[in-house]
């Protein structure tokens, strides 16, 4: 998981990030979010707790986000 400084980052590179990812061809884009969709998939039990624990939802319920999120990425 990211840090302080990594969501800083992040948010430093948003200006423009529309322009940059029309460059990228569709079939690399489609590569970078099922990688995303992946990660999501391997990780999913670790999200789910951080989940759970942050917003104080059950634990099945944080499994549902973590499994939507996995599915819009792959779609």
């Amino acid at each position: 998981f990211g840090t302080a400084d990594d969501a800083r980052k992040i948010l430093e590179l948003i200006p423009g990030a529309q322009e940059r990812m029309r460059s990228i061809p569709s079939s690399e884009r489609m590569r970078i979010l099922r990688s995303v969709a992946g990660e999501l998939g391997k990780n999913a039990d670790q999200l789910a707790l951080l989940i759970a624990r942050e917003g104080g939802k059950p634990l099945k319920d944080a499994m549902v986000e973590v499994t939507r999120a996995r599915d819009t990425f792959e779609l």
